[in-house]
């Protein structure tokens, strides 16, 4: 006998087979009915409770995040690639408004959602980089290359650009290595009418296999505090407070980092100008990611072209 609570549109239909199949497989925690005729007999003719979507779907997001996690947990690498996904500033670029100045071009966008997909930059690569390393074992081997440290170098400098243009954004003075400190230079010493700030900007590559064993945030933690070991102490001799300005490869954020553009905006609306937090965030996040498509691409030419004999 047919069940009267079923909508006569999906009775037998192909919709109707897919829920059957979609319930049978939901996790015991689901609070949703387990077949399609008591789903109908439930919610078919009545209006559902409040936040039925949200409270049926996380069970169902729990259960495929422990999947992927447990999946992704079998190498030290895609481990820490995966902790390292999970920081709330790994998806700024992904959820920054296009600009001129500031877009992912197809094939920079490509070689970003490969990178933290954990994907290798291209299919066709050769299993041992120029430099010996293993490259099937490390899908971004080249943000950590010896060999492409010089590009490693102009992301950085970038980076120290484009922040110190945030920075005369919110009404502050930055000077980009500043000449009137003697010995090691901070990359930007910035002044605002009530405050002093030295920075330095440091990007870290979690999945690198010399940091790959550490806890999640660790390779982060470790550049910050080396930074804040290096420069504190001048900061202090000149009045100034030290920020380590320090990245992620895939995005992430320092506390310190994340501190700092909240001040930024502070200091905007004070003066009335337009600097906000998730602007300047997800500016960052777009270029730091064009300086890693760099590499990346530029990995994939070097690792191409034969080997020159010598």
């Amino acid at each position: 006998m047919l069940d009267v609570h079923v909508p006569v549109s999906l009775r037998s239909t192909p919709q109707s087979e897919c829920l059957s199949r979609l319930l049978a497989e939901l996790p015991s925690s689901s609070p949703l009915p387990r077949d399609a005729a008591s789903f109908w007999s439930s919610y078919g003719f009545s209006s559902p409770a409040p936040f039925l979507q949200r409270t049926a779907l996380r069970p169902i997001e729990a259960a495929l995040f422990s999947e992927l996690k447990a999946r992704l947990s079998s190498t030290p690498i895609s481990s820490a690639s995966f902790a390292a996904c999970l920081s709330p500033a790994s998806r700024a670029w992904l959820l920054a408004f296009p600009s001129p100045a500031f877009s992912l071009s197809d094939r920079e966008f490509s070689l970003a959602s490969r990178l933290r997909l954990g994907l290798p930059p291209s299919d066709a690569l050769p299993r041992v980089c120029r430099c010996s390393a293993r490259m099937s074992e490390d899908p971004g081997h080249f943000l950590s290359c010896p060999l492409l440290r010089p590009l490693a170098r102009v992301r950085h400098d970038r980076l120290v650009r484009f922040l110190a243009t945030l920075i005369q954004r919110a009404g502050g003075a930055a000077y980009v290595e500043p000449r009137y400190l003697e010995d090691k230079r901070p990359d930007i010493h910035a002044f605002f009418p009530d405050d002093r700030v030295m920075l330095d900007v440091c990007v870290a590559h979690p999945s690198a296999p010399s940091r790959a064993g550490l806890a999640p945030g660790s390779a982060l933690k470790y550049r910050e505090n080396a930074k804040t070991s290096a420069y504190s102490s001048m900061a202090k001799d000149a009045d100034s407070r030290f920020v380590p300005f320090a990245f992620e490869s895939f995005g992430g954020l320092g506390p310190a980092a994340v501190a700092f553009l909240r001040d930024l905006d502070s200091y905007a609306t004070e003066s009335f100008l337009s600097a906000s937090y998730i602007t300047s965030l997800s500016s960052l996040a777009v270029l730091l990611q064009k300086g890693n498509a760099e590499m990346l691409a530029q990995g994939i030419v070097m690792v191409s072209r034969p080997a020159v004999q010598k």
